[in-house]
């Protein structure tokens, strides 16, 4: 077998000689296909110079072993040529692939194909589609794909390496240095990992990519002796520290970047082009939703990431993206809302379609906690969410337009505010109204539909119910609202009326703390809300929308990439 090294010889102070070790492989073509394209890659310059080490035999462990110099020119070319047959996986041990990716040289197709199958945590046929197209596809985000895909497969060795040139190339990227640590550690390589850890650590990445640091490092020690580990890496970094010679980039501290390489990032041409020829492929929407988020395109990472969490079964990676989703749509009805005000409102903007805004009915009660109106209008807006051809505006969205629209009031009081804010929203009618106590028990629900583009009032609902039987007078509401626009009970399929009968809680004091919840998580006070959350769910544990609430509400205010190795913390969560 063969080591490979990549030598940096800088240009500047006392010309130190950097080292690169870049991985042992089986084969001369492997190690060259490495170093080929370390030439090809950021930090290659006219002083570096690669060395393949050839390992000595069994027998002749006595010996030294060869050395060959292998010059930057297109030599490295011609060798890797004849030797492509030395591939990382055999034709023969392939899995199953479906014809039409057998045959087709369309690189585009095979990589759009390759992260279905990861996303479907297939990764045997991920690798294989991948590696089928890295010599065809010029992109760095191959090298982290591949380098999962080898470490779910047990190839922990080529996943490593896979990650180390991908930093090497981009090296502001506490995720890879997180995912790259979590490999070492499954490796049993402890203090590499622990070394990782620490450069991931002091880019003062998001708070949840440092609670993944902190899981992983507790695993560390206990997997190992807890002082020798600690005591080899401050022995290590002290050396470093108290040397004339410039310190390892390995330990190096460097300032936090203003922006992080994220992952797919470098792929949004071809990611794009895989979409087009395939746009049912909810994984592509996945990595473009992040891409044009950080471009500051956030219509168009909403619509990608609601696309991909419409179609994407529930596991860790979407609940994971649904909190990077309330993230987001709060910062996007913030700028929109603060946008859309200053401008003149032009009728002829609102949709034509039964589009509906349910604007935050008033509390006027003495004895109910705030937020009841917050409750109140979501499972509203859910159960009018289940009629077709219906579009109801974001909940934050509205909110949002409402605080700046009357920052003293929030809430709706006049037909003319309610249209106004329709008209804002692109929306056809705006409901609005107020609650208030009328017993101790007994409330009084007062509202109005009114239509957007001429101020009219196309419906008035008036309710009295008891506490027993909130949940009974919130049906009576959705069925007046559909009345007033239109829309018939009687024309309504039986599974829909079904659906929409079906009570969200029957225990009010659930409806309660998910309504202040609701309220908490409009202030962005996320623990709170968590919390209040959580309260709902354990007062009723059938409460779905307090379970989509509590799963939905960030743990930060920060971005976060999703983290690929997270089955290294199972023991931990």
């Amino acid at each position: 077998g063969y080591d490979a090294f990549y030598r940096h010889t800088p240009s500047f102070e006392k010309g130190i000689q950097y080292r690169i070790f870049v991985g042992a492989y089986p084969s001369q073509a492997q190690a060259l296909k490495t170093l080929n394209s370390l030439w090809n890659s950021d930090i290659s310059d006219q002083y570096a110079i690669a060395i393949l080490k050839e390992k000595p035999g069994t027998q002749d462990q006595n010996h030294p072993r060869e050395i060959k110099e292998i010059e930057p020119d297109a030599a490295i070319d011609r060798q890797f040529e004849r030797k492509k047959q030395a591939v990382l996986i055999s034709e023969e041990a392939s899995p199953a692939i479906l014809p039409d990716e057998a045959e087709t040289n369309d690189s585009t197709k095979v990589f759009g194909n390759a992260l279905k199958y990861y996303h479907d945590e297939q990764f045997e046929k991920a690798l294989v589609l991948f590696n089928r197209i890295a010599d065809r596809v010029d992109n760095i985000d191959l090298l982290f794909w591949t380098g999962i895909c080898e470490s779910k497969t047990g190839n922990y060795s080529n996943a490593a390496e896979k990650l180390t040139l991908l930093l090497a190339k981009e090296p502001d990227s506490p995720q890879v240095m997180l995912e790259l640590s979590a490999i070492l550690f499954k490796q049993k390589k402890n203090q590499e990992a622990l070394e990782e850890l620490e450069k991931a650590k002091a880019f003062q990445p998001p708070s949840e990519i440092l609670q993944n640091i902190g899981h992983i490092k507790k695993r560390l020690l206990e997997d190992e002796d807890r002082f020798s580990l600690i005591l080899g890496f401050l022995i290590k970094k002290n050396k470093l520290k108290n040397t004339d010679d410039h310190p390892d980039p390995v330990l190096q501290v460097r300032k936090p970047p203003r922006k992080f390489y994220q992952i797919g990032s470098s792929s949004e041409e071809l990611l794009r082009s895989a979409q087009k020829i395939d746009p049912d492929n909810i994984a592509i929407s996945y990595y473009l939703g992040y891409i044009d988020i950080r471009n500051n395109r956030l219509e168009d990472g909403i619509r990608e990431w609601e696309k991909y969490l419409s179609k994407a079964p529930e596991n860790e990676r979407t609940i994971h993206l649904t909190k990077q989703m309330t993230l987001l749509t709060l910062n996007h009805a913030a700028i929109f809302s603060a946008g859309t005000i200053q401008k003149h409102i032009q009728t002829s903007h609102i949709q034509k379609n039964k589009s509906i805004v349910i604007a935050e009915f008033r509390n006027r009660c003495a004895s109910i906690v705030d937020g009841m109106g917050k409750g109140l209008v979501s499972t509203i807006m859910d159960d009018l969410s289940k009629i077709d051809g219906i579009r109801i505006k974001d909940r934050i969205m509205v909110h949002t337009m409402s605080s700046l629209m009357n920052p003293d009031l929030i809430e709706i009081s006049s037909a003319q505010d309610a249209a106004t804010l329709g008209q804002y929203l692109s929306s056809t009618y705006t409901v609005w109204g107020e609650f208030t106590d009328i017993s101790e028990n007994a409330f009084h629900i007062m509202a109005t539909v009114t239509d957007s583009r001429q101020s009219d009032e196309n419906g008035k609902i008036d309710i009295k119910g008891t506490r027993e039987e909130f949940s009974l007078f919130e049906k009576r509401m959705v069925f007046e609202i559909l009345e007033a626009i239109g829309i018939h009970r009687k024309d309504l399929p039986p599974a829909t009326i079904f659906s929409i009968e079906k009570p969200h809680t029957q225990n009010f004091d659930a409806f309660l703390s998910y309504s202040l919840g609701l309220e908490y998580l409009d202030k962005q006070q996320f623990t709170q809300a968590r919390t209040a959350f959580q309260n709902a769910i354990q007062l009723d544990p059938n409460f779905i929308l307090a379970k989509k609430a509590f799963q939905s509400t960030p743990t930060d205010i920060y971005f976060s990439p999703f983290f690929e190795q997270s089955e290294v913390l199972l023991k931990e969560r």
